[in-house]
């Protein structure tokens, strides 16, 4: 099977003489960050995020990524010319990132249960969300921008705001609706390409989706034999693919709400999933380890080692066709050309 090929790595973490790499504690207040071109193997320091990296984001048109830790640091980072473009503080944890489509707003969603749009601009915090549920596990933009949803989960396991779909308007920060369906942590959000649909991963074994004219609940998806981690849309909308922590993924037909192929990485629970075409998805696990997939055949198409410590973000690059992947512990976030 044909590896991944690196193109850039960076690490979180503290480069010294005569070391490849030597991890800061975590009680350090700022990391710093090093990027390594394997080719010239060119170091730049500058002041990062904390060295556990929790959540990753990019831009539709591959110029910025945004990296969150555990620390509520948020870096973004000019993909372009290789350097920090500014430093984003939120108490807590961040817990996912989104940027909105043209690239002026990101969305963080954090372990306060506050979910936060920053103007990419100048950094400016332009919207504080409160859900008022325990934790903010996740987040995405509408394809128009004009929405925002986020993931909801809290310590009781009961449907409700605890456990629900939050939809926001944009431009004001007011709340739309709330989407109760799940009976435990909500894990992932996705939009269809269209804008039409929104489905939702949780740790009750379930993906709901929801019509977002309506804002009623139009199908629910059961396979897993565990948490559903992570949920994500085909580019052309018509399949759904589900990573969960039993080390699956499960292929839907959105049309019709089927199962279709079950891909099986084998090694632990899945935490990414991602597609980087219509008919090709990466998935990332707790294993460190990504795959990229063909799901008309359900075939892996290649495999690299990219973490150490789990995988916590996997973020595709369309321009440059690299796959973005973010780490835990160890800190690192290495990019991998597409073969």
């Amino acid at each position: 099977m044909p590896l991944f090929r690196p193109t850039v790595r960076l690490l979180l973490g503290l480069l010294m003489a005569g070391s490849a790499h030597a991890a800061l504690p975590l009680t350090t207040p700022a990391a710093l960050l090093a990027v390594v071109t394997p080719t010239t193997s060119t170091l730049t320091h500058l002041n990062g995020v904390s060295s556990d990296v929790r959540a990753l984001g990019v831009t539709r048109s591959g110029t910025l990524l945004a990296i969150g830790g555990e620390e509520g640091r948020v870096l973004l980072w000019d993909l372009q010319r290789q350097h920090a473009v500014r430093n984003l503080r939120q108490p807590g944890a961040v817990q996912a990132l989104a940027f909105s489509p043209d690239g002026s707003r990101l969305a963080s969603a954090g372990a306060d249960g506050r979910t936060r749009v920053w103007r990419v601009s100048d950094g400016a915090l332009r919207l504080r969300l409160d859900s008022g549920a325990s934790t903010a596990t996740s987040v995405a933009f509408s394809p128009d921008g004009r929405l925002l949803a986020t993931g909801l989960g809290g310590t009781t396991p009961l449907s409700g705001p605890q456990n629900s779909v939050r939809l926001w308007e944009v431009a004001h920060g007011h709340p739309v609706a709330t989407l109760i369906g799940h009976t435990a942590q909500v894990t992932g959000v996705a939009f269809s390409p269209d804008g039409s649909l929104l489905a939702s991963s949780s740790r009750d074994l379930t993906v709901r989706v929801w019509n977002v004219a309506s804002q009623r609940e139009w199908r629910t998806l059961r396979t897993h034999t565990d948490a559903v981690s992570t949920v994500a849309f085909s580019p052309d909308g018509r399949q759904l693919a589900s990573g969960s922590e039993d080390g699956t993924v499960q292929l839907w037909t959105v049309a019709s709400g089927l199962p279709g192929r079950h891909l099986d990485p084998g090694r632990g629970p899945l935490t990414s999933v991602t597609y980087t075409g219509p008919d090709q998805l990466v998935t990332g696990g707790e294993d460190g380890r990504v795959q990229r997939w063909n799901t008309q055949t359900g075939v892996p198409l290649a495999s690299v080692q990219a973490q150490v410590n789990a995988v916590r973000g996997v973020a595709w690059d369309g321009r440059q066709r690299q796959v973005l992947v973010g780490g835990g512990r160890d800190g690192n976030v290495s990019f991998w050309q597409l073969p």
